[in-house]
């Protein structure tokens, strides 16, 4: 399992000076330089916005930046059929992802993106390694003693040491034969992978159909539609679970046990040093940020749901019409709220064995129709202090936008809020530190600001 240096030529960096800012379209690029140039933060425009279709790039996914500036490009996983394999390895706490439509990953590791973060790399001077795991940048962040990772990674990675033959057979046996008995965790893993293996023949023939197909018919016959598949694999195991599925959750034990050997020494990290953290969102850069000197700043639910019920019921007692537009929040949070916050308190244990120093706050409310996102967010160091780039809100959402200020307050950051960006996150559920990401100034830029390495 070990890594591949693809491009090797790195400029100097020049120290102290902020980095740039490489965002993800042009547009928004030319709003975010305007507003910073008094505060000397270079930005320009991704260059796979030039390689990849789509209005959009979210580059973020694409690479983890290491320590020490390397770029890590996520291995391309291949199998069309992945969102089924991938539904069937999640634990119980992403039970909310199974029964959803949608996925619990981007498109940062798809073969197009992969290959464009390498030439971007290399036009950049930027050393890059190909993964052999599987972690996109928008789930993982480096600390200054370790790494923070969702465990939608951890499950992608798996699939990818798999799919690229990197677990030794002999290996695993001999670690499957020292687990006396598996966590639960893996007995569930092992039954929904069960339950996959049967599907999979008639996912593989849906994938040929075109309109209509029988097989359809017979899925809803056998499980229930996709629907009732989906709530199969989130139900609770059986009593006969630990005896009908203990040797397939060894094997599985240990996979996963290899897996995170291999996610911790791409990531440079030691071990012990590398959290592995449930996830609320399909992305953990939705509901947390990593701010200066070790400061984290984490979705507080709860906060988010009282400052909604404070709003909804004096709205409704003062028969505003904003008491509607808080209403559609304040339900939302109901429905979720006491899961999120169950995430984040088993979350926060393994945050702080890290050294970091977490801080919770209210930063994110979501409706069918709207998202507001401030934690999804990027922090710079300039002269002047911390600054924290992030997705602004409509004018009636401005009390949501005053909240997370005066959060900020005590920690001498100052939050830049870009209203563009809202759509942006409705429309394509990624905000602003999706659509970034940072590299180091080089020596040559320092010197001479005009010359670009682009």
């Amino acid at each position: 399992m070990s890594n591949k240096v693809l491009h090797t030529s790195q400029s100097g960096v020049a120290g102290g000076l902020p980095p740039v800012v490489m965002v993800g379209d042009a547009r928004i690029s030319a709003i975010i330089a305007e507003a910073l140039t008094k505060l000397n933060v270079p930005v320009e425009t991704d260059p796979l916005c030039a390689t990849i279709q789509g209005e959009y790039v979210f580059g973020r996914d694409s690479r983890v930046i290491l320590a020490d500036g390397t770029q890590l490009i996520p291995y391309p996983i291949q199998d069309p059929l992945l969102e089924g394999r991938f539904k069937a390895l999640l634990p119980e706490s992403s039970n909310h992802m199974i029964t959803s439509m949608g996925v619990g990953y981007g498109k940062g590791f798809s073969k197009e993106n992969v290959e464009a973060a390498h030439s971007s790399a290399q036009a950049l001077h930027i050393p890059a390694i190909q993964a052999s795991c599987c972690i996109e940048g928008g789930n993982c962040f480096i600390t200054q003693s370790g790494a923070i990772v969702g465990v939608h990674s951890v499950v992608l990675s798996l699939i990818a040491l798999e799919e690229q033959g990197c677990f030794q057979e002999e290996e695993i046996q001999r670690k499957a034969r020292e687990i006396e008995f598996p966590d639960p965790r893996f007995l569930r893993m092992a039954r929904n992978s069960a339950l996959y293996a049967e599907k999979r023949p008639f996912d593989e023939k849906l994938l040929c159909a075109r309109g209509y197909s029988p097989v359809r018919d017979e899925i809803s016959k056998r499980w229930g539609g996709e629907t009732g598949f989906r709530s199969l694999m989130a139900s609770p195991l059986a009593e006969s679970a630990g005896q009908k599925y203990c040797a397939a959750a060894k094997i599985l034990q240990a996979k996963w046990e290899l897996t995170l050997n291999s996610m911790a020494k791409e990531l440079g990290v030691s071990n012990d040093k590398l959290a592995i953290v449930d996830q609320n969102e399909f992305h953990i850069d939705m509901e947390m940020a990593l701010g200066p000197d070790d400061l984290l700043f984490v979705h507080d639910a709860n906060g988010a749901n009282t400052l909604l019920e404070s709003l909804t019921e004096r709205a409704r007692r003062a028969g505003t019409q904003a008491f509607s537009y808080y209403n559609k929040f304040h339900q939302s949070s109901i429905k979720n709220c006491a899961r999120e916050f169950k995430t984040t308190q088993k979350n926060l244990p393994k945050l702080t064995s890290l050294g970091l120093r977490v801080i919770t706050l209210p930063a994110s409310y979501s409706c069918e129709t709207e998202k507001v996102n401030f934690i999804n967010g990027l922090f710079i160091k300039t002269k002047e202090g911390s600054i924290f780039l992030t997705n602004g809100a409509c004018r009636r959402a401005n009390v949501f936008v005053e909240e997370f200020t005066n959060s900020l307050r005590g920690y001498k950051i100052q939050p830049i809020f870009f209203d563009e960006l809202q759509e942006v996150l409705t429309r394509n559920h990624g905000g602003l530190h999706c659509l970034t990401w940072t590299r180091p100034v080089s020596n040559e830029e320092a010197l001479d600001p005009s010359k670009k390495t682009q």
